[in-house]
C-alpha cells in the first residue's frame, strides 16, 4: 500500500442545474427557488453581493446573462459545472470585499479518490450524502492566483441520483478523530480520509448501482482503485462512521 495516498473529500453547495439530466444536478446554474434559499442561508458565496446568482436575484442580471456568462465558462460558482468538467476545487478564504487567500490541496494523489459530498435542501449535517465519486488524475496544489483543485481520470467516474445518494450518507464511513460519534464538519471546504473508506463507499455504490446501466464501471472502478492504491478489498472491514458508532 502506498502509505503517503489518502482520499480527498469535499464539501459542496447542493446545486440542483441540471438535475433532469442525471438526478442530481450541478451541470448548470441553479433553479431561482435554490438561489434565493442559498441567499437566506447566507451561504458564503452565494450570498456575496459579487456572486452573479446573487445579482439576478436582485435584478442586476436576467436569467440570460446569467446562463450566458455559465456557458462563456466565466465564473459563477464550481458546483454549476463541476459534473460537466469533474473537477472538484479548495476554494477562497474570503475577507468582506469578495477577495482572499486562494487555498491549497496538498495531501491529494494521482489514484486516489474524490468524494463529493453535500446537504439536500433542508436536510441535518447528518444527512450529508454522496453525490459523485471521481478517480483522481491530476492535482494542482494551487498558488496566490489558483485554487487548488482535483481533476478527474475519463473512464473513472460515478455519479448518483438523489435518491440513490440517499443510500450513500457520507458519515456512515467517516468518523471525526476527536468526536466520532458527532457528524460535524466544521471549516473547510475539503478533508482528507484514509484509503479504505473508499473500498466500503465503492462496495456500497455497487450495491446501488446493481441493475443499472452504471453497474459494470462501479465494480471496475473498485477494482482499478483497489489495484492502483495496493488495497486488498477482502481485508478491509465493515464502515465505521459517526452514524454506527
Amino acid at each position: 500500500m502506498n502509505y503517503m495516498s489518502k482520499n480527498i473529500a469535499f464539501k459542496c453547495t447542493y446545486n440542483d442545474g441540471g438535475i433532469s439530466q442525471n438526478g442530481i444536478g450541478f451541470l448548470d446554474v441553479c433553479s431561482d427557488s435554490i438561489i434565493r434559499q442559498h441567499i437566506r442561508d447566507g451561504r458564503s458565496w452565494c450570498s456575496n453581493p459579487g456572486c452573479p446568482c446573487n445579482e439576478y436575484i436582485t435584478g442586476k442580471l436576467t436569467k440570460e446573462e446569467l446562463k450566458d456568462m455559465r456557458h462563456n465558462d466565466e465564473m459563477i460558482c464550481y458546483e454549476c459545472c463541476m459534473l460537466e468538467k469533474w473537477k472538484a476545487q479548495a476554494g477562497t478564504i474570503r475577507n468582506v470585499v469578495g477577495e482572499g487567500e486562494r487555498i491549497k490541496i496538498k495531501n491529494a494523489y494521482r489514484n486516489s479518490l474524490a468524494i463529493l459530498t453535500t446537504r439536500l435542501p433542508n436536510s441535518a449535517e447528518k444527512d450529508r450524502i454522496i453525490f459523485a465519486l471521481f478517480l483522481i488524475d491530476t492535482v494542482y496544489e494551487g498558488d496566490e492566483n489558483t485554487s487548488g483543485y482535483v481533476s478527474a481520470q475519463p473512464k473513472y467516474r460515478l455519479s448518483f441520483s438523489n435518491e440513490e445518494a440517499r443510500n450513500l450518507l457520507y458519515w456512515k464511513y467517516h468518523a471525526n478523530k476527536n468526536s466520532p460519534s458527532k457528524p460535524a464538519w466544521g471549516t473547510g471546504l475539503f478533508r482528507y480520509v484514509p484509503l479504505d473508506e473508499g473500498v466500503q463507499i465503492l462496495r456500497d455504490a455497487i450495491r446501488i448501482k446493481t441493475g443499472t446501466t452504471d453497474e459494470a464501471l462501479a465494480r471496475e472502478f473498485l477494482d482499478t482503485y483497489c489495484r492502483l492504491n495496493r488495497l486488498i478489498p477482502e481485508n478491509i472491514g465493515d464502515p465505521m462512521g459517526a452514524l454506527l458508532r
